[in-house]
């Protein structure tokens, strides 16, 4: 009896026990199905997940009141999303796309190098992408292009059927596909910068074909593509070659990057950091969701410190009179002039104001008329204000007049004799007056040759140099961009060359000649640190860096001095007299006779080689008792100097009295100021 109350007791216990499991089972299913149910169905559904890159806005670049030069506006593009295109789909969905686009009138993206219209063929010149193209889909060099089709065709899995023209289209695209790195994280850009009814017609396609769409993008846009396009430089796609040393900075091949001018020099500050998306998938496949993981941050805008309006001025009067010239000019004396530039800048912070070349182009027009530019003789891609070299003929006796004083050469009141002719170790050398008795002031007034053929040779071309250096002749300007240094004349010069060095040449280095050349940035920076004092800036172009919404400052210049000649016996007061005479009683006084306040100017004609005519330099600095501005203007075979001084008299006009700063930026961009 009591065996079976045992065995009851032992029943119930475990009856008991299984009750209260399945109680606790009842109860998480009941958790799991009502409580939390749509999470655990979610997280069934999920898959996986991917990261897509979501495009930083590139910064912005405007100018030293904060006008934009190179801004951004929203573009729409047509992409192909991996996360959704099925490629046994691809070649269809490409033909669709192609369809809407080639009514449009949209360019597609596509570089394979084969012919746009029947018969197709490789392009000519273009033999190293096609070397490329038969690499990266296993043929040797001998393959036709016979060959390469039906290797294409094959690898793309191009239906017979299609015509070749839908041919051409798929493999072309699918081509460029592979190249570009389609992948559910790079998606593949079919066409850039569509209008909206293209927009309108690829949104409607979406909806039966999954994976094309439309990306919002920023892209480049200027106010005036012709303002500075040299300085600002371009952007454009990442080369192969390019890419194997960017991919390590965190760019993608379908990045694009500076090429060339502030856009290049500045990448690292203009590219913006990208966002990260994170999208869930199901099983399937299908898209469940998406989010933001990284905003992305878009880059820094650099503010110049050029103005836009005085940059304007000096291109078009520059353009205007370098054309002027050519049409009343003779032969041999100015009808040859084609090209120039000026550049203006302030010597006290080495700020450039200015930098006007022609010929010149339109960056919005960069890319179609690349070979257009090229082509052209005049080479209007060439920044002849910072990479240009011209000999500074008599623009550099100034530079003379402050080496002659501080090395005691001479003083104020020194005259040297100039009688036409000057002897020198059996050869004779003239000047284009007869001037007698001559001290430094109106030997700079009337550019006697022979004053600065004496002085030159008293103190050896070691002292010139040493004076012209340190004015920045020669020397690099600390500009952000490209230079061209320059060269003073100098035996050491002259040995690396090959050739010798004679006694003669210091008096023609004396008046600018002989291997001395300069950069028109140099001339204006030289004569710049005259009217400064002897005191030499470093010259700038960025004043500085703020965020993409202005409220903080990256990185602000701050102005540096590059080199000091103490102002021995009134050297630089007596120079600028001389260049003040020159702006009112000599070649200068067409442009500054009756100015406003005192300019100091000088007038160039250095010789070319063989029979062309002379470049026409001038330079000016002012106002003269506290100057803010240097000027410094070159036309190729302009005959004579005084034919470039209205350039520079409408800077000076410009700056001083035609600036117009109510453009300034508004109160959230205030860090400009």
């Amino acid at each position: 009896m009591r065996a079976k109350k045992q065995t009851a007791s032992r029943i119930f216990a475990l009856a008991g026990i299984l009750a209260v499991i399945f109680a606790v089972y009842v109860v998480r299913i009941m958790q799991l199905q009502l409580v939390d149910g749509e999470e655990y169905r979610a997280m069934g559904d999920v898959r996986y997940t991917r990261e897509v890159t979501v495009k930083a806005a590139r910064g912005e670049i405007v100018d030293r009141n904060g006008i934009p030069i190179a801004a951004n506006r929203t573009a729409y593009n047509v992409v192909f999303d991996k996360s959704y295109v099925k490629m046994a789909e691809a070649n269809e969905i490409i033909l669709v796309a192609a369809e809407v686009a080639n009514k449009q009138g949209e360019e597609i993206n596509q570089s394979i190098p084969i012919t746009d219209e029947e018969p197709y063929a490789f392009k000519d010149g273009y033999d190293s992408s096609v070397a490329s193209l038969k690499a990266r889909i296993g043929l040797q060099d001998y393959a036709t292009f016979e060959n390469v089709w039906d290797a294409l065709c094959e690898r793309y899995d191009v239906e017979p059927s299609l015509s070749k023209a839908q041919k051409r289209i798929i493999v072309g695209v699918r081509y460029e596909m592979e190249v570009k790195g389609f992948t559910v994280s790079a998606p593949f850009t079919f066409a850039e910068d569509v209008g909206m009814s293209t927009v309108s017609e690829i949104l409607e396609k979406s909806i039966t074909y999954a994976g094309i769409t439309i990306s919002e993008e920023s892209v480049r846009e200027y106010a005036d593509g012709t303002i500075a396009p040299h300085v600002i430089g371009t952007i454009g796609p990442i080369y192969a070659e390019e890419y194997a040393e960017l991919k390590n900075k965190g760019y993608k091949l379908t990045d694009y990057v500076g090429k060339s001018g502030i856009e290049k020099a500045y990448e690292s500050y203009l590219k913006g950091t990208d966002g990260i998306k994170v999208i869930e998938f199901d099983v399937d496949g299908n898209v469940i969701s998406s989010k933001m993981k990284v905003e992305p941050i878009p880059g820094n805008t650099i503010v110049l410190t050029l103005d836009s309006q005085l940059q304007k001025t000096a291109q078009v009067t520059l353009e205007k009179r370098v054309k002027e010239i050519a049409a009343v000019s003779a032969a041999g004396k100015g009808a040859e002039a084609n090209a120039g530039c000026v550049v203006a800048l302030n010597p006290k912070t080495g700020e450039i104001l200015c930098a006007a070349n022609y010929p010149s182009y339109d960056i919005t027009e960069y890319y179609t008329k690349y070979n257009e530019l090229i082509k052209n003789e005049q080479n209007p891609l060439f920044n002849r204000c910072f990479n240009g070299a011209y000999a500074p003929g008599s623009t550099f006796k100034p530079a003379m007049g402050i080496a002659a004083m501080c090395s005691g050469t001479v003083t104020t009141g020194s005259p040297v004799g100039c009688h036409h002719v000057y002897e020198y170790l059996g050869m004779s050398f003239t000047c284009m007056g007869n001037h007698g008795n001559i001290n430094l002031a109106n030997a700079l007034r009337v550019s006697c040759n022979i004053y600065f053929y004496d002085v030159g040779k008293r103190m050896g071309i070691d002292t010139i140099n040493k004076y012209a250096s340190a004015l920045g002749l020669g020397e690099p300007t600390g500009l952000e961009l490209p230079e061209n240094k320059g060269r003073l004349a100098s035996p050491e010069y002259r040995k690396s060359q090959g050739r010798e060095w004679y006694p003669g040449d210091v008096l023609q280095a004396s008046i600018g000649q002989s291997d001395s050349m300069f950069s028109p940035l140099q001339i204006a920076v030289y004569t710049g640190t005259i009217g400064n004092d002897g005191v030499r800036m470093q010259s700038h172009i960025v004043k500085k860096i703020v965020s993409y919404d202005y409220k903080t400052v990256v990185y602000e210049h701050t102005p540096t001095v590059l080199a000091t000649i103490e102002n021995v016996n009134g050297a630089f007061e007596a120079v600028k007299e001389g260049m003040y005479l020159v702006s009112t009683k000599g070649t200068g006084r067409s442009a500054f006779g009756s100015y406003p306040f005192k300019v100091g100017s000088k007038t160039g004609s250095p010789e070319n080689y063989g029979n062309k005519a002379a470049n026409a330099v001038f330079t000016a600095i002012g106002p003269l008792d506290d100057c803010e501005l240097s000027v410094a203007a070159v036309v190729e075979y302009g005959f004579n100097g005084n034919k470039a001084a209205s350039i520079v008299k409408s800077i000076f006009d410009t700056h001083f009295f035609e600036s117009d700063e109510t453009n300034s930026p508004s109160t959230e961009n205030q860090l400009l100021s």
